[in-house]
């Protein structure tokens, strides 16, 4: 692709160069009367002349002015305008948006010729009238397309954590969605470029541009006029400007390939600087081989996956990251083989190579990967693709992102059999439904969209994907991550029951180590990208020989020192956040959410409140209401940050900047809640910016990257999000909450998608800020296990109301609730937690309310 855009950039530049030299490139005047008519090419004329004696080389290189000129010119013009409405549509938003808009759909109707004959006669034929009607119709579409991409910026996170901070729209307008459409400006000049200069050749070989003008356009006109098609002219009249034409619009379409990745930090400086971040402090060399397999298969009966001394590179030279190094894997049938590591220890690239999806910069620099015998390094992609899918499947991580938006989920289901070559589509479907009821989804719930489903049941429609075509192998990467703990513990016995049912594997790649000692026959353990552990689920959970197994262990079960579930009592001090009746209902009575309803809470200074409770129990609703990022329907919320009185009825106290800036928020995903386009010092200091303190940004940067354990700051200030490691980001998330110095943080899910030992560093230093500083926290998590080792009282949600509360240590040893005890079981046999003992009165307790 490089080499692409090189050859577009020297094809342009060739003809800028010739445009600009024109008057001493040609051997004569364009418009002088030289030679014979119709003279071939030959001495003195290098292309010959046309019908009236005009030297066609020279005319041929005066034309190349005016399709730059209309290239280049209405290319600006049109891209201007679009970059205006599009920006203006998307943030305005409401009437000013919807009349824009309309604006845009006239002009896409409107037919372009007749525009241009009724313009012609008010104005007159012309290059005025050309430039006038071109641009007109060729911003509309990129205007629409610019609004679709600012609209999604402005639903990302890092732009939700910027209205959440009291952004005004201006500041989100130029701090944020112009830097992130920056990126779509060069092609789409590109395109209107490419459009306008084919549009002024159609206009002038159609006789409707100006006759006066040397175009290439115009030299097609008169040759078509005068007859050249019919004789050998057309060779030297034709040719020359068609070929011109389209040697300059390739020019502009293969320079548009390299604008693409224009204003984007990862893309310019290569997707090696992403893999460093992950695995920064990586030993490059001398990598020892993995641990021998404690339980060799029996001799002769190959496993259905066979890994050996594999080896993936990313970069070269001194660039080069070793992401796996000499790794070794076995996979026999029927069985759950678990690959545990935290974050960036090459877990994800060991799923890519065993499907052939390692692509550049990356490559398999050594080792050998057999699927039943057959060698996958050695196989082209058309081969690839035939095992994909129908022999090896993958479950992804995500089901809102996997699923297509816009069908039906068991017509997904049936597309996935019919890409392999189903009989009919009618049976595909069939078997589709059957899948789908066979992984729990109610028959009701088929022909829904991705979109009307829980994170659950949208992963559930993932493995029924991976099952339509009967695999082999089934590679599940990350498939519980986000999931509360019943939700988790469903797809964990899902995926045993895959490999228990007729001779099937199951790769369980997860950074969830409890998780896979409850469903794992055999577990490997990979840590920078080596595999220092491997054996029996057993074996390795009740004796793990490797320090660092035994301290993914501990990450997992172990409790925060401090006042979490072992706390008699919490500090009572003044309310920071009262919530009272709080309702928020998403579409209409008939067919819409009660996202919340009637919840009450309240948070003081120096606590720890958690908020559990299952996928849709409107955890997030609630954050974003705290906010303002969504309008509450009914209730109040009340701010005891800076002297703020009781709000009315679905309305929010503490809007003033200065009660704004006492209150923070830390978004879930450490990926998208940092903006891509900006590095960690403008990202930390934005707050400052936004509350007009940017004048000491410098310092309180340094101070806040040393309080999050991010030293040198100097190492880290100029980064991008992109170099960083998933750690880290969640360090900078949490600095940039810190950093306005607030009274409340409220934390939506931030570390449900870290691994164990990110988790707890993560709620380590929440739990320090509590005691420290007496800063009040609301933690929204799924995790009743996590939010357990370290706040101070529980409340559960389910459905949008508030089903139990109290005590951390209380409410775990006695659950009264069904959706609360859900929670406490799951925790206890999927996530490492250690249930109390129960004494005779307990269990007599217990066994009545089950009762």
């Amino acid at each position: 692709m490089r080499r692409l855009s090189v050859l577009g950039a020297a094809l342009l530049g060739g003809f800028v160069l010739v445009a600009a030299l024109a008057p001493w490139i040609a051997p004569y005047d364009p418009t002088a009367f030289v030679g014979e008519p119709f003279r071939p090419p030959g001495e003195g004329h290098l292309l010959g002349t046309n019908d009236a004696g005009q030297d066609l080389f020279s005319e041929l290189v005066f034309a190349s002015r005016v399709s730059l000129f209309f290239g280049f010119f209405v290319g600006i013009v049109g891209t201007t305008l679009a970059v205006l409405v599009g920006l203006a549509a998307a943030s305005a938003r409401g009437w000013v948006d919807g009349l824009l808009m309309r604006t845009v759909d006239i002009v896409l109707v409107i037919p372009f010729l007749p525009l241009l004959l009724v313009l012609a006669a008010f104005f007159g034929g012309g290059i005025l009238t050309q430039v006038t009607v071109i641009s007109l119709v060729i911003w509309a579409r990129p205007a629409r397309e610019l609004r679709a991409q600012a609209l999604s910026l402005r639903s990302r996170e890092y732009v939700q954590a910027a209205v959440a901070m009291g952004a005004s729209a201006g500041h989100v307008l130029w701090r944020h969605l112009i830097p992130g459409v920056a990126s779509l400006i060069p092609p789409q000049f590109v395109r209107a470029a490419k459009g306008a200069i084919l549009l002024e050749a159609s206009l002038s070989f159609l006789g409707l541009g100006d006759p006066t003008l040397p175009g290439w356009g115009t030299m097609l006109y008169h040759a078509s006029a005068r007859s050249a098609f019919l004789t050998d002219a057309w060779i030297w009249w034709v040719l020359p400007p068609g070929l011109c034409l389209g040697a300059l619009v390739l020019a502009f379409a293969l320079l548009g390939y390299r604008l693409e990745n224009w204003g984007r930090p990862a893309a310019r400086r290569g997707a090696a600087g992403s893999v460093r971040g992950r695995a920064a402090g990586r030993a490059e060399d001398g990598a020892p081989r993995s641990p021998p397999l404690e339980t060799p298969l029996p001799p002769g009966a190959p496993g259905v996956i066979e890994v050996s001394g594999l080896s993936v590179d990313y970069g070269t030279g001194p660039d080069r990251v070793q992401a796996l190094r000499q790794v070794d894997l076995d996979v026999a049938p029927d069985q759950v083989v678990g690959i545990v590591g935290e974050s960036g220890g090459g877990k994800t690239t060991l799923v890519q190579a065993l499907l052939g999806l390692v692509r550049p910069p990356g490559v398999v620099a050594s080792g050998s990967i057999r699927f039943r015998g057959t060698e996958l390094t050695a196989l082209g992609e058309r081969d690839l693709r035939r095992l994909r899918g129908a022999r090896i499947a993958l479950v992804p991580q995500s089901g809102q992102n996997s699923l297509d938006p816009v069908m039906r989920v068991r017509e997904q289901v049936a597309e996935t059999m019919a890409c392999r070559g189903a009989k009919s589509w009618a049976g595909a479907r069939t078997r589709a439904s059957e899948l789908l009821a066979a992984v729990g989804i109610d028959r009701a719930r088929h022909r829904d969209y991705p979109h009307q489903l829980s994170g659950g049941m949208r992963q559930r429609v993932l493995i029924a994907m991976a099952l339509a075509n009967d695999p082999d192998v089934i590679l599940a990467d990350e498939p519980t991550t986000g999931l509360d703990g019943p939700t988790r513990g469903e797809i964990l016995r899902l995926l045993r029951g895959a490999a228990a049912d007729g001779g099937r594997s199951v790769i369980l790649v997860t950074h969830d180590l409890p998780a896979v000692v409850s469903v794992a026959d055999r577990i490997v353990v990979i840590k920078e990208g080596e595999v220092i552990e491997r054996g029996p689920t057993a074996r390795l959970a009740g004796a793990p020989r490797h320090p660092y197994t035994e301290s993914l262990l501990q990450a997992s079960r172990a409790d925060l020192p401090g006042r979490g579930a072992g706390a008699e009592t919490v500090r009572p001090t003044g309310q920071t956040l009262v919530v009272t009746g709080l309702g928020k209902r998403f579409g209409n009575a008939a067919s819409g959410v009660q996202a919340l309803d009637g919840v009450d809470l309240e948070v003081r200074s120096g606590e720890i409140v958690g908020v559990v409770g299952p996928s849709g129990a409107g955890k997030s609703t609630l954050a974003r209401l705290l906010f303002g990022l969504e309008t509450p329907d009914r209730g109040t919320i009340r701010f005891d940050l800076e002297g703020d009185g009781a709000a009315g009825r679905g309305r929010t106290s503490g809007r003033g900047r200065a009660s704004i800036r006492r209150r923070q928020l830390i978004f879930q995903d450490p990926y998208a809640a940092l903006p891509p386009h900006l590095r960690v010092f403008d990202i930390l200091s934005e707050p400052l910016r936004i509350y007009g303190a940017g004048g000491s940004s410098t310092e309180a940067v340094a101070d806040i990257l040393e309080r999050v354990e991010l030293k040198p700051a100097a190492r880290y200030r100029d980064r991008y999000p992109h170099e960083l490691s998933g750690g880290e980001r969640q360090r900078v998330a949490l600095g940039r909450a810190l950093i306005p110095g607030p009274a409340l943080v409220v934390a939506d899910e931030p570390a449900s998608q870290l691994d164990a030992f990110l988790r707890r560093d993560l709620v380590s230093r929440l739990a320090r800020l509590r005691d420290e500083e007496a800063i009040a926290i609301l933690y929204i998590t799924h995790d009743i296990g996590l939010a357990a080792s370290f706040c101070d009282r529980l409340v559960v949600l389910d459905r949008g109301r508030v089903v139990e509360s109290g005590p951390t240590r209380a409410l775990l040893a006695d659950p009264e609730h069904p959706t609360t005890r859900a929670l406490v079981r799951a925790w206890h046999e999927f996530g490492g937690g250690r249930a109390p003992a129960a004494t005779p009165e307990r269990r007599a307790h217990e066994e009545d309310r089950e009762g």
